[in-house]
């Protein structure tokens, strides 16, 4: 059955059509209200408990919240360091926010009807696999002398950990409002990104809450690069992920398609507001995927990726002006493989990687252990080697069949649900960013990082849900 796009979205009722303005509006009035009390360092306080005790006892206010932490990495959060200032780790505020999604999400699923926490068998499998990762991180621990540092990776890992199995259970329903904060969210930080690079600053000195600790809150700082909540990297990606899904919303939702569309326009063009090269890449190569899957069996594959090519030039020139010759050099400096150099710099990195892994015979410095590398970036700006120089090749071995895995199960499930229905139009736009995710993590990015979590438990859910309807006993 094909579905035509007009059929895709089910009746909703009013209250539902209502809920997700409405809560915006609320939010909005009352972050309003509350502006004047910033101009103090604990005036956050208020408007945050506010939010915070709402979102306890409302699993879409908790999801509305999450969606806007997710790109916090970085710069919001508690900074740990020593008593000689040499910091141990960000925990970041989404990880924080975990005991009241989960408090937030058993309410939820008392409240209604029992969820259902049984995957289908493809999906357990993928868990499974994940969950060894996990244990061998726990292992690793042993293989380095800088405990506290390994014991707050572990921490990321079982938070983010924990939040991949949550979403993994999230209905269709529940992606799609989701999604629609991702809506929300995007706009904002198009916004942000402007000032950002308008030079415009918000941010607040750190408060010290004990000898160790202390609150970080660098909401965006002015500069040439949107440096939003997080490195710039970080929040290209989960950027990109917004987009993506703005456009799906889009797609679905043909009576405001236009409106949707312009407010993943402006998201798009936040992201190359970050002038992270990579994720420019990226960003292009995933459209190509999503026009591919929608165009392949429609005969104008060719006029489609023309097309593709055409929107991104055109955010480029939107983002960075019609500036050809700062172009070319941008492109001269990303190759640019001196030792002072962006790309030079990794590859300095991930050769004392590689040689050091050479001396653990294959197992790795342990977790966290390629954090001591102090040197202008104390993480290897790749999510497989920084898997590989932690965890070695068993580590890295788990990793890659996770990730592949992924990607045998979204290919299983767009073969065998109907073309252009809901399911196959979600998973299509999923696959799309997993595509961009993947390419950028070639030189960004370290396996801890929210977004590796919390997206595939957003595909692992959608896949989930496709497979259970259409091949329940495959």
């Amino acid at each position: 059955m094909i579905c035509n796009a007009h059929t895709l979205t089910e009746p909703v009722s009013r209250k539902s059509e209502l809920a997700a303005p409405l809560y915006l509006a609320l939010f909005s009035v009352g972050m309003f209200t509350l502006v004047p009390v910033w101009i103090w360092d604990w005036g956050f306080v208020v408007p945050g408990c506010y939010l915070l005790l709402w979102s306890t006892f409302d699993l879409r206010m908790a999801l509305f919240l999450l969606a806007g932490l997710s790109v916090a990495q970085g710069k919001v959060g508690i900074l740990a360091h020593t008593g000689a200032n040499v910091i141990i780790d960000d925990i970041i505020f989404a990880e924080l926010f975990l005991p009241l999604f989960m408090i937030s999400y058993c309410l939820r699923s008392l409240k209604d009807e029992p969820r259902q926490l049984v995957w289908h068998r493809n999906v357990t499998e993928t868990i499974l696999l994940l969950f060894i990762f996990v244990l061998w991180v726990l292992v690793c621990i042993n293989f380095i002398d800088w405990k506290v540092r390994a014991y707050t990776q572990l921490f990321h890992i079982v938070v983010g950990f924990i939040y991949l199995i949550l979403f993994s259970t999230l209905s269709i329903e529940e992606l799609h409002f989701f999604f629609k904060t991702m809506l929300f969210w995007g706009v904002v930080y198009f916004v942000m990104g402007l000032l950002c690079i308008s030079g415009v600053i918000l941010e607040f000195n750190a408060l010290e809450l004990t000898k160790i600790f202390r609150l970080k809150l660098e909401f965006f700082s002015g500069g040439k690069r949107a440096s939003l909540l997080a490195p710039p990297a970080v929040t290209s990606v989960t950027l990109g992920l917004f987009a993506f899904a703005s456009y799906l919303l889009g797609y679905l939702h043909r009576r405001f398609r236009y409106w949707i569309y312009s407010a993943a326009f402006l998201t798009s063009v936040g992201i190359f507001y970050t002038r992270t090269r990579s994720e420019m890449v990226a960003f292009l190569f995933a459209g190509f995927t999503l026009t591919a899957l929608f165009s392949w069996k429609r005969n104008f594959l060719l006029r489609g990726l023309t097309l593709c090519l055409v929107y991104v030039l055109i955010v480029w020139a939107v983002a960075a002006g019609f500036d050809l010759a700062s172009a070319l050099k941008r492109i001269q400096v990303s190759t640019d493989t001196a030792e002072q150099a962006s790309l030079g710099i990794r590859l300095g990195l991930w050769k004392e990687g590689l040689i050091d892994l050479a001396k653990t015979r294959g197992v790795g410095v342990g977790t966290g252990g390629f954090f001591e590398y102090k040197d202008q970036w104390p993480h290897a700006h790749n999510v497989y080697f920084s898997v590989l120089f932690d965890l070695g090749v068993v580590g890295f071995v788990l990793w890659l069949l996770f990730y592949f895995n992924l990607w045998r199960l979204a290919l299983i499930a767009l073969k065998r649900i109907p073309y252009l229905s809901k399911e196959w139009a979600l998973l299509a736009f999923l696959t799309a960013f997993y595509v961009e995710l993947s390419l950028t993590s070639l030189l960004q990015h370290e396996f801890r990082t929210f977004i590796w979590w919390m997206f595939p438990g957003i595909f692992l859910a959608a896949i989930n849900s496709a497979l259970k309807k259409y091949q329940p006993s495959f």
